[in-house]
């Protein structure tokens, strides 16, 4: 029952509250499925409640782990351009031209 209910309650947060917060989970977008609600509630239709809550603590790690990754392909992103703008590599030294 709880299980129902459970899953319930992800499908909600699904429908209305998730396309409303402005953003997008970042393990979903770095691996192109698997948004964290997604697979909670696979879990809970498929484990139930207790696995739920034993198992999503994985699931948020494995998705800060996917912000860190994303930050830092941005910064990576960030200094080949800046590169590509200046014909300088400036992540060698600390020039005021590659503020």
């Amino acid at each position: 029952m709880l299980r129902y209910v459970g899953a319930g309650l992800i499908r909600v947060y699904q429908r209305y509250l998730s396309p409303r917060k402005g953003y997008r989970c970042a393990h979903g977008v770095l691996h192109g499925s698997g948004t964290c609600s997604s697979v909670g509630l696979e879990i809970m239709r498929s484990h139930g409640a207790l696995a739920f809550l034993r198992l999503m603590p994985l699931q948020s790690d494995a998705c800060r782990t996917a912000v860190a990754t994303m930050q830092l392909q941005s910064e990576q992103d960030k200094r080949r351009k800046k590169k590509d703008e200046d014909g300088m590599d400036c992540s060698a030294f600390d020039a005021p031209r590659c503020g």
